[in-house]
């Protein structure tokens, strides 16, 4: 398989560079991306093809174990799998200059959710839906959407069939990391031997073309599809993008930006009008294969016309699903009146799914609470009270003064609830332990460490409880 992608003095050094383990880089957060430049010294060396990315040395730092990972800084991810965000400008240092800046975004396989941070950390004031099909792999997608500190994202679980039906063409941007054969994760684990099968190859290829046509029926005409994997197949990479082109629904595009890059560092690229790969004997990664195409076959319905339909039809959809809630749906609070009135940092669009209380800005797409099944948690309901969710914790380094919501009846905007925390506070509330306040502290406060949000405590008599959520929890932290 590999032999026909490669030349031949080029395939054994191939063979060899994929059974190896290649270590993770770090993608730093714009927000503090000066300071951990300054701060990490050991970062040694910048991803060509993502500006933002860069390599640690292990021996000198555990990313995945330091202070600056619990506060989102940054993101842990192989190197290859940055290439498909880069094709749209994800990497942008300056989010306005990346091509999904203010764009409505759909990311339709999203868990974990590296790319779809990537994404949602460059739309600005855009939208991002991220989509995942397998439940189970919801919790990390919404841990990793949290960590970038936007309220402009709302996540679903969607069989991508079903919502193009449900949508219609609607999207800029439209970002399928397809499920493939996984012949490039061998090496750590994730795959098996079977990987290289025809068998495994086909199945998996029939299932992208599934994927690729629901994908191609949300873009607006003229709309960028981005497709990616990490196989080797031909059959699952370049054949997947072919098909489109000769169907005429897409049109091949290149990445000149993308080829410079690359260029300018004296490093080869695998790539033609159908995509570009990552090679581990090459590049230093784990392999990687992504296309950009534009959309141009017209879908019955045009992307204005989608949104005016949606628009026509959201309130019955919504009503639908504020009758499920039963009981519940009297605690909704609003957002003209009452002590909530005015007081969401321009969040004025509220939904309870479940215990959830989720919010997104008014000027968030027609269509996101049919179709939301998470979201930016503002709050959960514990019996007749709400308590603090995670969404607060972008309030940090975002406004000028601390949001902090005690209950539905006591709604506070206090600057001295910000309280932050010294290195060895800060260990011990990311792993999970109550800590050491000031005795005249009370009631909820956000923690912070230089400044990051850490996490919810509640304080009382000196104690700080902690109420980090357990997922996000960690042990043997460092202070970096």
């Amino acid at each position: 398989m590999i032999e026909d992608l490669l030349p031949a003095s080029e395939v054994g050094p191939a063979i060899e560079a994929i059974r190896q383990k290649h270590a993770s880089v770090i993608r730093r957060h714009r927000r503090w991306n000066a300071e951990l430049q300054s701060r990490l010294v050991d970062v040694r060396s910048t991803v060509p093809w993502y500006p933002l990315a860069a390599s640690t040395s292990s021996e000198m730092f555990q990313p995945a174990k330091s202070l600056s990972y619990a506060t989102g800084g940054f993101y842990l991810q192989d190197a290859g799998s940055l290439l498909a965000p880069a094709l749209v400008g994800g990497d942008a240092i300056e989010p306005s200059h990346s091509e999904v800046y203010g764009k409505w975004v759909c990311d339709l396989c999203a868990a974990p959710g590296g790319k779809a941070s990537a994404m949602l950390e460059a739309i600005g004031p855009g939208f991002l839906l991220a989509n995942e099909p397998i439940a189970t792999r919801l919790g990390p997608l919404a841990q990793n959407l949290e960590r970038v500190g936007s309220p402009r994202y709302a996540i679903c679980k969607r069989d991508p069939d079903d919502l193009a039906d449900t949508l219609g063409p609607i999207f800029d941007v439209v970002l399928v990391d397809a499920p493939c054969s996984g012949q490039a994760m061998v090496a750590v684990g994730k795959q098996s031997e079977s990987s290289n099968s025809a068998t495994m190859v086909a199945a998996n290829a029939t299932r992208q073309r599934r994927i690729l046509n629901a994908a191609v029926r949300l873009l607006v005409p003229g709309g960028i599809l981005v497709y990616s994997t990490c196989t080797y197949a031909r059959d699952e990479n370049e054949a997947q993008i072919e098909r489109l082109v000769d169907a005429g629904i897409v049109e091949a595009t290149r990445c000149q930006e993308l080829e410079h890059r690359f260029s300018e560092h004296g490093l080869p690229i695998s790539g033609s009008d159908l995509g570009y790969r990552i090679w581990p004997h090459l590049h230093g990664a784990a392999g990687a294969f992504a296309a950009k195409v534009r959309i141009t076959n017209a879908a019955p319905v045009q992307g204005s016309e989608a949104k005016a339909s949606l628009k026509r039809n959201r309130s019955s959809r919504q009503t639908k699903h504020l009758d499920r809630r039963g009981g519940r749906q009297d605690r909704l609070p609003a957002c003209d009146s009452g002590p909530w009135g005015g007081r969401w940092p321009g969040h004025c669009r509220m939904l309870l799914r479940g215990d959830k209380l989720l919010g997104w800005p008014s000027d968030a797409p027609e269509w996101v609470e049919s179709v939301a099944g998470g979201g930016p948690t503002w709050a959960t309901l514990v019996g007749k009270t709400f308590k603090p969710g995670t969404a607060w914790l972008s309030s940090v380094g975002q406004a000028s003064a601390a949001k902090v919501l005690d209950s539905v009846e006591d709604f506070c905007l206090e600057q001295d609830r910000l309280y932050d925390l010294d290195d060895d506070s800060a260990i011990a509330l990311v792993s999970g332990q109550s800590i050491r306040v000031d005795a005249t502290l009370s009631g909820w406060h956000l923690a912070t460490w230089r400044g990051r949000p850490l996490g919810w405590i509640k304080a009382t008599r000196g104690v700080g409880k902690n109420h980090r959520p357990a997922a996000n929890r960690m042990r043997d932290v460092a202070a970096v």
